[in-house]
């Protein structure tokens, strides 16, 4: 199981790996080793669709339902490509650490990863739509409790002009 523990760790060592980065070779190799890291890679038991897709859903997700100070949704001025990276890294550990914990609560069970991933962002941050809405019968009570561990978060848009969680 994952703990919060591990995940704190984990975005550390993330972050640190981020901040030493200082040329587009060493970003390409760190997101390299960051691919063929267990605790960063997709679902290992059964989802339907890759973890990529699954991670385009969270952001699209994430921008669709956030909105900037003038009050809009985010995806009518931006895109992942306006997510800061250090951003983008802590969304996928969040994304893998959830699917990681539904995995070990329904072993077997298969699921489709974009659908999680939507329900996971509208779920933790209260949007008033995800799992609890009916759309998940069976799971839908563990699947709000498990989002709910890793509380709200924001995107806003930080002095470098990309997109940041707060």
């Amino acid at each position: 199981m994952v703990t919060m523990k591990d995940l704190s760790i984990e975005l550390l060592k993330i972050a640190k790996k981020l901040a030493a980065l200082g040329s587009s070779e060493e970003e390409a190799k760190a997101r390299e080793e960051q691919a063929q890291d267990p605790f960063l890679k997709g679902l290992r038991g059964r989802m339907l669709g890759s973890f990529q897709d699954a991670f385009s859903h969270y952001i699209k997700t994430a921008l669709w339902s956030s909105t900037g100070e003038d009050g809009e949704p985010l995806d009518d001025n931006y895109n992942e490509e306006d997510i800061s990276e250090q951003t983008l890294q802590e969304m996928r550990v969040q994304l893998q650490s959830f699917l990681d914990m539904v995995e070990k609560s329904y072993p077997g069970h298969t699921f489709k990863g974009d659908k999680l991933a939507h329900d996971f962002w509208l779920t933790r941050n209260g949007h008033g739509s995800g799992f609890w809405d009916g759309d998940w019968p069976d799971q839908g009570a563990k699947l709000t409790e498990l989002s709910k561990r890793f509380g709200e978060c924001d995107i806003y848009e930080g002095d470098d002009g990309k997109l940041h969680l707060m």
